[in-house]
């Protein structure tokens, strides 16, 4: 695969490394993290606006899980670094990577179709 000239590709490439070539699992994985990523997003900017410190640390550890399973490195770099400023209570920044963390899944939730429809025809 080129990732290069297909983006989605490279996610698909992470996952399929991560479950040792097992498309079916890996488009299991996929689809839960399509499913369950979007709300929990959702959640940690309400938590971070609301100043909430332990409901946004529960939902980090549970983001950082989510996309640490799915070997998707660039997204839990985030996920840690929000989860570390988290727990020296410095919101602004926790809020300043969160912005960058939710860019980041936009980039791989835009490419849901893709990557499904690549596991799908492997």
């Amino acid at each position: 695969m080129n990732s290069l000239n297909s983006p989605h590709l490279e996610y698909v490439e992470l996952m399929l490394e991560r479950t040792l070539d097992n498309k079916v699992l890996a488009r299991i994985l996929f689809e839960k993290l399509f499913t369950i990523l979007p709300k929990q997003l959702d959640d940690l900017f309400d938590a971070l606006i609301e100043n909430e410190i332990s409901k946004a640390n529960q939902i980090i550890h549970d983001i950082q899980g989510v996309v640490g399973n799915c070997g998707l490195i660039n997204l839990e770099y985030y996920a840690q670094k929000i989860d570390t400023y988290l727990s020296i209570e410095n919101l602004k920044d926790a809020q300043n990577n969160f912005r960058i963390l939710q860019n980041q899944s936009k980039v791989l939730l835009d490419c849901e179709k893709e990557i499904l429809a690549t596991l799908k025809t492997l």
